[in-house]
């Protein structure tokens, strides 16, 4: 069973409280230094990340940066869509990896020599996800990627997870878990993700409310003197307290405290109604967690310029430059990332408007190319995963990774179900 890994928000903390070391290059520019363990803190999972790689990426969904819009006469709202979540994905290879014979693709794919560069919206996507997994070239491409023994690498943030989540890690602190369930003997990082995770699904469906709320008091800028009203109105958002989970009133009782006290510590002096400064910190996850490997972005000016407002440096105060830009139309291997990028855009986006019922509906349904794309999906996960489990990466709340292994269960049960029924008329 693939394992999603989940990251570390505490170690989010960590990223954003060390962007004040400036480092000065020959040209006199300035610019923001990351140490790599402020990234990659420490390493809980056994893979080689000194394992030498080259990744190929392409994003989807990009918004860069994440705020609460305020227009006159128009409620407050989030200025993207926080069904999307930002996905960076591609290929990885090893050295000595097969050329891609673009011909060869070309006619696989059933696309005319005239097409001069494989576009995800030009030439894949169809209206919704399901749809997108019955097309023939969605089907053929993931073959393909499978047969030329391509790993895929993922990772996806979710804006509004990403923005909700320094209200817990505010509030709550591991003596205070450990009061809470009674023992010591706890993995204290899964019990603050569960708590996040359910903190998500409530405030979700509320999104306008949450953004009013932002809105009004500046968040996630907090003054001193309105945390405590602040905190209180947070609480209302939660309902009827006999009908909350004991996390939930465990949570919202802590709220309610640490507003009282003032006590906010991630919700002040950052800059009112941004949430997502950047999305700089997802590019250079990669680019820290594999130092010996080389990393091929497509040359987006705008991403570009934000990364180059940094510089990472190992322990020894090294720059780490394993990172290039180049331009998609010149490397097909981009182009290909930029397909895998959108497939799992429209993944995540049916994962985040879809419980576990809707989830199990979907796959019953599925025609045989459906079944057979999303099977391919999740082969080419798990067989990322037992290369390298650095290849997936996940910043959203852990229930979307329930789904996701809901979903890969479902698919597996159905498609060796079809299999041996398959089996039963040929026999």
């Amino acid at each position: 069973m693939l394992i999603w890994k989940h990251c570390d928000e505490g170690m989010m903390n960590t990223y954003e409280n060390t962007l004040k070391t400036k480092y000065e290059n020959k040209t006199g520019n300035v610019k923001t230094e990351i140490p790599v363990e402020a990234i990659v803190p420490t390493v809980l999972d056994n893979f080689n990340r000194n394992e030498k790689y080259t990744f190929y990426y392409d994003e989807t969904n990009y918004f860069g940066k994440f705020w609460v819009e305020e227009r006159q006469n128009i409620q407050p709202c989030f200025n993207f869509d926080i069904d999307k979540d930002f996905v960076l994905a591609g290929i990885v290879t090893r050295n000595e990896h097969r050329p891609v014979d673009k011909e060869q693709l070309w006619q696989r794919l059933h696309l005319s020599p005239q097409v001069k560069e494989l576009k995800f919206k030009k030439q894949f996507s169809m209206p919704d996800f399901v749809q997108t997994l019955g097309k023939g070239r969605v089907n053929q491409f993931l073959h393909y990627i499978d047969e030329q023994g391509y790993y895929i690498h993922v990772a996806h943030v979710n804006a509004f997870y990403y923005s909700i989540v320094d209200i817990v890690d505010s509030v709550l602190s591991l003596e205070d878990i450990e009061e809470y369930k009674g023992t010591n003997k706890l993995d204290f990082q899964y019990e603050l993700n569960r708590i996040k995770a359910q903190l998500f699904e409530l405030l979700y469906p509320q999104r306008a409310a949450v953004a009013a709320l932002f809105s009004a008091y500046g968040y996630p800028d907090l003054k001193k003197e309105n945390m405590d009203e602040f905190s209180h109105k947070l609480v209302k958002l939660f309902g009827l307290r006999r009908e909350l989970s004991m996390d939930l009133k465990f949570l919202s009782g802590m709220i309610q405290k640490a507003g009282k006290q003032k006590d906010l510590v991630f919700l002040e002096k950052n800059i009112p109604n941004v949430l997502v400064e950047d999305l700089a910190f997802l590019y250079f996850h990669f680019i820290a967690l594999f130092p010996n490997s080389k990393h091929i972005f497509d040359d987006q000016k705008e991403i570009r310029r934000k990364l180059d407002n940094y510089v990472i440096v190992d322990r020894e105060k090294n720059k780490l430059e394993n990172y290039e830009y180049v331009d998609s139309k010149d490397e097909i291997m981009i182009q290909i990332s930029d397909v895998i990028s959108g497939i799992w855009g429209m993944l995540y986006s049916f994962l985040n408007g879809h419980d576990n019922n809707g989830i199990r509906k979907m796959v019953s349904e599925l025609n045989k190319e459906q079944l057979d794309s999303l099977w391919m999906m999740w082969k080419l996960m798990r067989d990322a995963e037992q290369e390298n489990k650095g290849f997936i990466f996940s910043f959203a709340s852990i229930q979307c990774r329930e789904k996701l292994q809901l979903l890969g269960w479902l698919t597996c049960e159905r498609k060796i179900q079809k299999e041996k029924e398959y089996g039963n008329k040929t026999n």
